[in-house]
């Protein structure tokens, strides 16, 4: 509630934008783990998106970091909503897996959170986090994105 991440109305997911420059970083935190429990299987999964959550409006000088807990991969529509996404956010942020990485592909560069608390029973796990700094470039409508994974 603090950092104005609450859904508002009827909307499961939030929106805040952040004037960079002469861009706009709208950042939209979509709501995946409203229909999540200790059942979920990343190859059974039931968690879904829909297309509600993921229209992303195209905009000038606007550019889309979404946050979501669960990677497509984890849910049951996830094909779609990785099209989707991609095809109008340049920034994904995900966490659930635990497993720090990155990929950047076709111009989307997506960022898998690791995490600060061990599981248990795994005696491999290390913690670790994500530092991102995004800055304008300064004669473009491009982000430069530094991405710092710490462990």
């Amino acid at each position: 509630q603090k950092y104005g991440s609450i859904p508002q109305d009827k909307y499961l997911y939030w929106e805040k934008d952040f004037p960079i420059e002469n861009i706009t970083l709208r950042v939209r935190g979509i709501n995946s783990a409203f229909a999540s429990n200790e059942t979920d299987d990343e190859n059974s999964s039931k968690v879904a998106l829909s297309e509600y959550q993921t229209i992303l409006k195209r905009e000038d000088n606007i550019i889309y970091l979404i946050l979501c807990h669960h990677p497509p991969q984890w849910l049951c529509d996830g094909e779609d909503v990785d099209r989707a996404l991609c095809a109008r956010a340049n920034i994904h942020l995900y966490g659930h897996m635990h497993d720090s990485k990155l990929s950047f592909e076709n111009n989307v560069l997506k960022v898998y959170a690791g995490a600060v608390h061990p599981e248990r029973n795994n005696g491999e796990w290390k913690p670790t986090y994500n530092i991102l700094e995004i800055e304008n470039t300064p004669t473009s409508n491009y982000l430069e994105i530094k991405v710092w994974i710490r462990e």
